[in-house]
């Protein structure tokens, strides 16, 4: 993926946290941590199946009827295989933005985030990388979704993929 696309990427996630940030609306997070778990399917390489972690924190909300959540995150997700792990960490800024009602039971949503990513396989190397995908959330705080991973190519090697986790949000 081309730093141009990454880069719009983030001026897209991080334009209308500056607003909201300095818009009357912004409110606190009632259940600010979400804790996932499930899969991530490599495109490329050996491993391409692997455990996939994530934590995040959502510092922001707009008060808006279907409102943006604005946060950090990390990624992690991990595999061995003949005596070789393989894996991925990713941390950064991402967005969630609810195309259901606050008040909704439950609510569908779209989310991106831009942030480093390091690559584990033998060596290791950070590139720039975005994610973006959908999910939806349960007002009991039980969510599921599901993401694609774009990362700038190291040595010509699409190092993305797609993630596909269940989660909790307290």
């Amino acid at each position: 993926m081309k730093l141009a696309t990454l880069l719009t990427l983030g001026v897209a996630i991080l334009a209308p946290m500056g607003s909201a940030l300095a818009a009357d609306d912004a409110m606190t997070v009632e259940k600010p941590i979400r804790v996932l778990a499930g899969i991530f399917s490599a495109s490329k390489g050996t491993n391409k199946q692997r455990t996939a972690l994530g934590v995040g924190y959502d510092f922001m909300k707009t008060a808006a009827t279907n409102p943006t959540v604005y946060g950090i995150f990390l990624d992690y997700n991990s595999k061995k295989t003949g005596g070789v792990t393989t894996s991925l960490t990713g941390v950064g800024v991402s967005g969630r933005f609810y195309l259901d009602s606050a008040n909704a039971a439950g609510k569908s949503y779209a989310t991106v985030g831009v942030g480093t990513y390091t690559f584990k396989a033998g060596g290791s190397v950070s590139k720039i990388g975005g994610k973006f995908g959908i999910g939806y959330e349960l007002n009991n705080g039980w969510l599921g979704e599901l993401d694609s991973t774009m990362i700038q190519k190291a040595n010509g090697t699409d190092l993305g993929g797609i993630n596909f986790r269940i989660g909790y949000r307290f």
